[in-house]
C-alpha cells in the first residue's frame, strides 16, 4: 500500500482510539480496523503461504509444473485466486463455447478446492463482519499494504498491545485468524495442484498437435498468460464462425427446437404445409428481406410455392448439401426437420476436427484441402483462394475399403495424360479390355492414355501408404450429383488441367494462361508427362461435415462416413 495511504489510514485509527493507544476497550469500527492492520502486517508471513507437503503430496505429471513453481504461489494468493489463476478459471469456463464439457476442465475437485481457499479466506467471526458491513471484504482488499515493510511501527505496536487485551471480539478474531492459516495454506495448495493440471488439459483439448505446455501459460504474467490462451484456438474462420453457430442452435434447442412442418411433401406442398415450413425458414433466417405473407388461406390441395418460399428453400438446400432447386422435395423436408440440438453436436464435432487438424498451423499457408464431406477441393496460394471445385470422393461400402482416407502429405508432381497402374484388389474386378486400354505389362494391369482412361487427363501425386491421390476421372457426369461418393479412395476433381496449371504457374512463377497453354498442347499430343513440383505442396484431406460458407452462413454436409457419431 502507498505510504499515503497508510497515513490516512493510521489518522483515521488514532481518530477512532483517541490518545492512548494503550487502552484495551475499543469501539466496534476501531476494532475492526485494528484487524485490518493485524492482516496488512501478517500477509506475506510464510503462514499464509502454500502448503509445501500437500503440493508434493498430489503433483503429478498430468500437472505440468515443478512444485517450486505452485509453492510460490502461482495461480494463487493470501487473499484468493492471482490474476493468472483468475484469468485461467475464466477460460476454463469457456468450455461449452468450444463444444467441450466443462466439467472436464473445472473439475469436481477444483470446484471443492476453490470453495475450500474462498472459506478460508472469508473465515472471521460474523461480529466483525457485522461491524463493517457488507462492504468488509473490499475494505479488507483496499487496505493490504503491498508488504510488511510498508506497515506503520506504531500500528505494529498497537496490533501487538490489542493481541494481549482483553477485548473477546478481537481475541476472537485472532483466534480465528491463526485456526484458518493452515486452512488456507492447504486450500491454496489444492487450487494450485487442480489448476495446473486444469491449464495442462485445457492446452491438451484446445491444440492437441502442439504437444508440450507452451512455456507463455507458465507466465505469472497476466497480459502473456492471457495471449497464450487465446492462441490456442484455430485462427481459423470456420473455428470463429462455428462457436457462435454453436451457440445459436443451443439457444434455439433451449428454446424448444424449430416450429414443426409435414415431412411429407404432398403434406407440405398444401398452403397449411407451406405455411409450417415458412415458419421453420423464419426461425433459422433463409429469407432475403421481408417474408411474404400467404395470400390464401385455403384448406386442401397442392399450391404453388411462392417465389420468396422457394429462394429461401433454394438457400436452405444450397448450405445443406442439396440440389438447390427450390422445391419441397423428401430430402430437403428431412433436412429441415433435423432437431437443433443434433445440429449443435455437429457443429461441436467439427470444431474437435478442426483443433485436432493437421492444417490448423498452416492457416493462411499454400495447400490443396479436400474436404472430403463436403465433396470439394479448394486450392490456397499466398494466403487467398486460387480455386475451389467439385470432387468425387471413395464410395461408402460395408466394409468400408473403399473410403477415402484422412491424412496429410505433400504433392511432388504433376502427371498429364497418365497410365493407370490398376491396383491388385481393383485388377480382379476388370475386364483387360485391349479396346480400352488396357493392357498386362510385366505383370501389372496398365491402362494407357486416352479417353476411357479412369485417370482422365491428369493426376496428381504426393506419395503415401494409401496409394490415394488427386485425378481427371472419364464420368464427369459425376460431378453434376449431389451425392459423389462414388470413386475407389482417389479424389476426382472437376477442373484437373485448371488445377494443374494454377499449381505448375506458381511454382515457376510463370503466368497460368501461358502454362495452361502448354498444358493443353501435351494433352493434345496424347504422351505422357510428369512436372515435377520445385516446391512439394501440403495436401491436407479432412473430413468437416459443417463449415464456413462463401455466404457468411454455416453449411452443413451428409455425414456420408458416419463419423460424427460419438465415439464412447
Amino acid at each position: 500500500m502507498p505510504r499515503r495511504r497508510l497515513l490516512v489510514f493510521g489518522a483515521a485509527l488514532a481518530s477512532l482510539l483517541g490518545a492512548s493507544t494503550a487502552s484495551a476497550s475499543l469501539s466496534p469500527s476501531g476494532a475492526v480496523l485494528a484487524d485490518l492492520i493485524e492482516v496488512a502486517i501478517d500477509r506475506d508471513t510464510p503462514t499464509q503461504g502454500v502448503d509445501r507437503s500437500v503440493v508434493e503430496a498430489h503433483l503429478d505429471a498430468r500437472s505440468g509444473f515443478t512444485a517450486d513453481e505452485l509453492v510460490d504461489g502461482h495461480f494463487t494468493r493470501a487473499t484468493g485466486l492471482s490474476p493468472v489463476g483468475a484469468r485461467l478459471l475464466a477460460e476454463l469456463r469457456t468450455a461449452p463455447f468450444h463444444g467441450l464439457e466443462a466439467s472436464a476442465f473445472v473439475t469436481p475437485a477444483l470446484a471443492e478446492a476453490i470453495d475450500r481457499l474462498d472459506a478460508a479466506v472469508i473465515a472471521r467471526p460474523p461480529a466483525l463482519r457485522d461491524m463493517a458491513g457488507r462492504d468488509w471484504m473490499s475494505t479488507l482488499a483496499r487496505s493490504l499494504p503491498d508488504s510488511p515493510a510498508a506497515a506503520d511501527p506504531a500500528k505494529v505496536a498497537i496490533a501487538a498491545r490489542l493481541a494481549s487485551a482483553e477485548d473477546l471480539r478481537v481475541r476472537a478474531w485472532f483466534d480465528a485468524r491463526q485456526m484458518t492459516d493452515g486452512e488456507r495454506a492447504a486450500a491454496r495448495a489444492h487450487v494450485e495442484v487442480e489448476l495446473a493440471r486444469a491449464l495442462v488439459a485445457w492446452s491438451d483439448a484446445m491444440d492437441p498437435t502442439r504437444g508440450a505446455l507452451d512455456p507463455a501459460l507458465r507466465s505469472s504474467d497476466v497480459d502473456a498468460v492471457d495471449a497464450a490462451l487465446v492462441a490456442l484456438a484455430p485462427v481459423d474462420p470456420d473455428y470463429a464462425a462455428l462457436v457462435r453457430e454453436l451457440a445459436r442452435l443451443r439457444a434455439v434447442a433451449n428454446g424448444g427446437g424449430w416450429p414443426s412442418h409435414p415431412t411429407d411433401p404432398a403434406a407440405a406442398s398444401t398452403l397449411e404445409g407451406q405455411a409450417a415450413v415458412r415458419a421453420r425458414l423464419v426461425a433459422d433466417d433463409w429469407f432475403e428481406g421481408p417474408v411474404p405473407a400467404i395470400e390464401d388461406d385455403r384448406h386442401g390441395g397442392a399450391a404453388p410455392i411462392d417465389a420468396g418460399l422457394s429462394d429461401a428453400i433454394a438457400r436452405f438446400q444450397a448450405h445443406h448439401q442439396l440440389a438447390p432447386t427450390g422445391l419441397l422435395d423428401r430430402d430437403t423436408l428431412d433436412a429441415m426437420a433435423v432437431p437443433a440440438a443434433d445440429r449443435a453436436d455437429t457443429s461441436a464435432r467439427n470444431l474437435e476436427r478442426l483443433r485436432s487438424a493437421r492444417s490448423r498451423h498452416d492457416a493462411g499457408a499454400d495447400a490443396v484441402l479436400v474436404n472430403v464431406a463436403a465433396y470439394e477441393v479448394r486450392v490456397v496460394l499466398d494466403g487467398s483462394e486460387a480455386m475451389r471445385m467439385r470432387a468425387v470422393v471413395g464410395a461408402t461400402t460395408e466394409n468400408g475399403r473403399n473410403r477415402t482416407p484422412l491424412f496429410s502429405d505433400a504433392m511432388e508432381r504433376i502427371e498429364l495424360n497418365p497410365i493407370w497402374y490398376v491396383p491388385p484388389r481393383i485388377a480382379r474386378r476388370i475386364y483387360a479390355n485391349p479396346a480400352r486400354g488396357y493392357e498386362w505389362y510385366g505383370g501389372q494391369l496398365i491402362q494407357r492414355p486416352g479417353p476411357h482412361n479412369s485417370l482422365g487427363r491428369a493426376k496428381f501425386l504426393f506419395p503415401n501408404p494409401h496409394a490415394v491421390y488427386l485425378h481427371d476421372t472419364n464420368h464427369p457426369e459425376l460431378f453434376d450429383r449431389p451425392d459423389r461418393a462414388a470413386s475407389s479412395g482417389c479424389v476426382r476433381v472437376a477442373d484437373p488441367l485448371g488445377l494443374a496449371a494454377v499449381l505448375i504457374a506458381h511454382d515457376t512463377g510463370r503466368g497460368v494462361e501461358d502454362v495452361r497453354a502448354e498444358v493443353d498442347a501435351i494433352i493434345a499430343s496424347g504422351r505422357t508427362e510428369a512436372v515435377a513440383l520445385t516446391t512439394p505442396l501440403p495436401v491436407h484431406i479432412e473430413y468437416r461435415t459443417a463449415w464456413l460458407s462463401d455466404s457468411g452462413r454455416v453449411a452443413f454436409a451428409t455425414d456420408v462416413y458416419d463419423l460424427d457419431a460419438p465415439t464412447s
